[in-house]
């Protein structure tokens, strides 16, 4: 409560990655509607300014829902259950980037 998006997006990834950020362009704006809750999806864009990231050992001792921390490259994200559009997104440097998309699944594919 009180934090700005960015603020927020700074500590959670501090504290569940390791890594301290800055925040650039908003990318894209979704959301899923489900029976039992909706779920907006909002991406940046961001840069590494520093930070390590936390070994599995220290993510279980911090008892955080993250297991695992790693730096991929963009042609390996499918390997961690990415959409064939995400990569396509990824790839183009998001074009469109800063709008509203709509319905998560329509917008990224998969599931």
């Amino acid at each position: 409560m009180g934090e700005t998006l960015d603020q927020c997006l700074v500590r959670e990834l501090k504290e569940e990655t390791g890594l301290d950020i800055r925040v650039g362009d908003l990318l894209y704006i979704t959301d899923r509607i489900l029976p039992d809750n909706h779920v907006v999806h909002i991406a940046f864009l961001v840069e590494r300014t520093g930070g390590s990231l936390l070994t599995e050992e220290e993510l279980h001792a911090k008892k955080e829902t993250v297991r695992k921390a790693e730096m991929v490259p963009l042609d390996r994200l499918a390997e961690y259950g990415f959409t064939s559009k995400w990569h396509e997104l990824a790839k183009s440097d998001f074009p469109g980037r800063g709008s509203y998309k709509g319905d998560y699944v329509k917008f990224y594919g998969g599931q």
